[in-house]
Order: structure tokens, then C-alpha cells, then sequence
């Protein structure tokens, strides 16, 4: 699925960071900033600044004759100016800032799912959702954690390159399939496993029934972890992760700092009883480092 714009708002009355690298930079600076945009909004709300973007930017935008050096400069007076946020450009090279992530969450808006990479999220993605939130309309933002995304692209990548290579036999291909069914299962543990573990052993009330293997992989467990500790209503009144999985986005957004003035929150049996195979599975496996490690849960 595109993630990206098509198009995107210039405003008539730039930013004093963007005037103050034209009047260093003079009409090169100018086209470079906008061919930023061009490439970043064209990828979603980012975009990583290594040295194959660098050529391939140059390339695709026609810039080839302005020169790596010279872009560079460009490119780090923009980050002195703020233009571009400096501390996600100094810890992960990326390129992105307030306003691109505001106007890239004002465009999806009414997109069904928006994934978020949660390193990269700036102050306006929360302020948007609690925004939206406190306004009654459906945030369908998703968080999740950028490292595991890229390993399991990675792997994705390595396993198709692995598959291209000579004709496999129908009983061998049938084999591999299944374990490549195997290994997806363990990632997805292992996406779920982030975080997860640690809220459930902060909170022991919850009970883990049946909920979206999605929704869990891409909750942020450490916001939620804070709005819980932070809510009389919330450490004592909840007990389903298929509840907090539901109502993840009016938790993050405060709704429930005081006790919600209508409707309320039970167990009942068939949640306790509908506990779906893969939690079961993260559970044990819990339990049985838990074991090894020696920690005693009393």
C-alpha cells in the first residue's frame, strides 16, 4: 500500500528557515528545499538521508549538476534553520519535521489505517490524535517501532531473493512454505513481544483474551503504561487487552484520566475463556524465561 501524496500545500509566506537558507543558498537553496518536499512527502512523512539518496535524489530531481558537496551544505543548513527536525537528523538520518508530519496527517486523515513509525513521531502526531479524539471523530493512527519494520523488510527481501534462485522441486517448495509460514509467526511474536511484556507485568489485572494480533503490534505500550499509572479509572477498573485494544487511541488521548460519565467495563466469562492461541503462546514462553531467569512472580 502507497503511503505517500500526491500532492502537497506550498505556502505563499514561506518559513524564516527556508527564507534564510535561499539567502544563503540563493535559487539553488530554494529548488533544493522544494525538491525535498517533493521527495519526502512522494515517501509520506520522512525520508532517510544516506548516500544512495543522495545520488538517486540528485538524479530523479535533475539536480545532478548541483554537485553531493553543495547539496550537502544545502541539506545541513536546512537542519541548522529548522527546517528539518535536527534531533531525528543527528539519530537516525532522516529528514521530517513539524510541519511535513502535520500536513501529512491533515491529508490521510480519512485514510483507514496510518501507520507511524514510533521514533519518529514529533509532539503534533499526539497532539493531533487527542485533538481528533476530544472532537468525537475515528484516529485510525497506528504506531510501530521502526527497527522491527525494517528487519522484517529485510528479511522479507532475503527470503524472495533465496526463492528466485533455480526451480524448487512442488514437495520442496511445499516445505518451505510452511516453515517461511513458521518464521513470519515467530516476527509477529516477536513484534508483539515490544513492549507488551512489560505492561502486562506492570499491570497484572489485565487479562489477556481475544484481540487483533494488529492492534497489539502496533500499540505504544509505553504511553499506555503512563496514561494507566496516571488514571485511578484505568489501573483499577480495566482487565481485557481485547478492551484497551479497542479504545487505544481515547486512552492515549486522556479520556480516561477521571471515570468516563456513562457506560462501564466488565470481564466477563467468555473473554476470560477466548484467550487466542498466539497470546497463549507469548504467555508461556513469558513464563518459561521468566523460569530460567529465575524471577519470582509473588
Amino acid at each position: 500500500m502507497k503511503c505517500g501524496l500526491k500532492t502537497f500545500p506550498l505556502s505563499v509566506d514561506l518559513d524564516d528557515g527556508v527564507k534564510l537558507v535561499e539567502a544563503e543558498f540563493g535559487l539553488k537553496g530554494y529548488a533544493v528545499v522544494i525538491k525535498l518536499y517533493q521527495a519526502i512527502y512522494s515517501r509520506g512523512y520522512y525520508m532517510k538521508w544516506d548516500i544512495d539518496t543522495q545520488l538517486l535524489f540528485m538524479r530523479d530531481y535533475c539536480l545532478v549538476e548541483v554537485g553531493r558537496s553543495l547539496l550537502s551544505e544545502i541539506v545541513a543548513c536546512c537542519v541548522r534553520r529548522g527546517v528539518f527536525e535536527s534531533t531525528l537528523f543527528d539519530k537516525y538520518q532522516i529528514l521530517t519535521s513539524k510541519r511535513i508530519q502535520e500536513t501529512f496527517l491533515n491529508a490521510t486523515k480519512r485514510s483507514s489505517q496510518v501507520v507511524f513509525e514510533k521514533e519518529y513521531a514529533l509532539p503534533i502526531v499526539y497532539t493531533f490524535i487527542e485533538n481528533a479524539s476530544k472532537s468525537g471523530k475515528t484516529v485510525n493512527i497506528f504506531f510501530k517501532n521502526a527497527d522491527s519494520m525494517y528487519a522484517k523488510s529485510d528479511k522479507g527481501k532475503e527470503r524472495k531473493g533465496k526463492e528466485r534462485k533455480g526451480n524448487i522441486p512442488p514437495s520442496a517448495r511445499d516445505t518451505r512454505e510452511e516453515e517461511s509460514s513458521l518464521s513470519e509467526n515467530e516476527d509477529d511474536d516477536k513484534t508483539i513481544n515490544v513492549g507488551l511484556r512489560d505492561f502486562l507485568k506492570k499491570h497484572k489485572n489485565i487479562v489477556v483474551d481475544n484481540c487483533s494480533n494488529s492492534n497489539l503490534s502496533m500499540m505504544d505500550y509505553d504511553l499506555l503504561d503512563f496514561r494507566f499509572s496516571e488514571s485511578e479509572y484505568l489501573s483499577e477498573n480495566i482487565h481485557d487487552l481485547s478492551w484497551v485494544a479497542k479504545n487505544y487511541h481515547r486512552i492515549i488521548a486522556g479520556e480516561y484520566k477521571t471515570k468516563p460519565t456513562q457506560g462501564t467495563v466488565r470481564r466477563t466469562k467468555q473473554n476470560e475463556g477466548g484467550i487466542s492461541a498466539q497470546i497463549d503462546r507469548l504467555l508461556k514462553k513469558f513464563a518459561e524465561e521468566d523460569k530460567l531467569n529465575g524471577i519470582d512472580e509473588t
